[in-house]
């Protein structure tokens, strides 16, 4: 029994060395009067807003970086040169030399091109 209230004395003893932690209540718990659900509606206005303002800003943007010329008349005026003759887009010309691709296919818009800036090239001085 002694060792049974020593050691009871000795637990007494600890405790009383922590220090203890006074819980105050600051602001008393308040059920709410409807229930918080998703703003769903405003979710999906925001972002089809935000996204239509990054759509038309990423494509001003790309359309101010683009420094190509888009007419003849806007080359000329850019340079300050005459435009003596137009070529079409051909997709082989890298690899395959001009010649050959004019003679493949001789009757194809792109070689009756060629063949009007060989004669505008030939006749350029008289204009």
């Amino acid at each position: 029994m002694y060792d049974a209230v020593l050691s009871r004395v000795k637990e007494t003893s600890l405790t009383k060395d922590l220090a203890s932690y006074k819980v105050r209540i600051v602001e008393p718990a308040v059920e709410p009067n409807f229930p918080i659900k998703p703003q769903k509606v405003s979710i999906l206005t925001r972002g089809l807003i935000l996204g239509l303002i990054a759509g038309i800003g990423l494509a001003l943007g790309i359309n101010a970086l683009d420094n190509s010329f888009k007419t003849i008349d806007q080359a000329e005026e850019t340079l300050g040169l005459p435009v003596i003759g137009i070529l079409p887009n051909i997709p082989n010309l890298a690899t395959a030399p001009t010649q050959i691709v004019l003679h493949e296919n001789s009757n194809a818009s792109h070689a009756e091109a060629f063949r009007n800036l060989r004669a505008q090239r030939r006749c350029w001085p008289c204009r």
